[in-house]
């Protein structure tokens, strides 16, 4: 019997270099980390880091109005 999904959850497909993919790899293996884990928590990093930086950037631009 398959076990329930507990959330809701959108498929995404890609592409990597086969070099990048198999140190990916080892990586979560090591870490003991999911592709899916590894790679949800990497892009809300990077979400997170991209912004900040644009906020930071924005209130700049707001500050060289005055």
């Amino acid at each position: 019997m398959a076990r329930p999904k507990t959330k809701d959850v959108r498929y995404m497909n890609v592409s990597l270099d086969r070099r990048f993919y198999e140190k990916f790899s080892d990586f979560c293996e090591k870490c003991g980390m999911s592709k899916t884990g590894a790679t949800e928590k990497a892009i809300q990093i990077y979400m997170e880091t991209v912004d900040k930086a644009m906020s930071s950037v924005s209130k700049e631009d707001k500050g060289a109005d005055d």
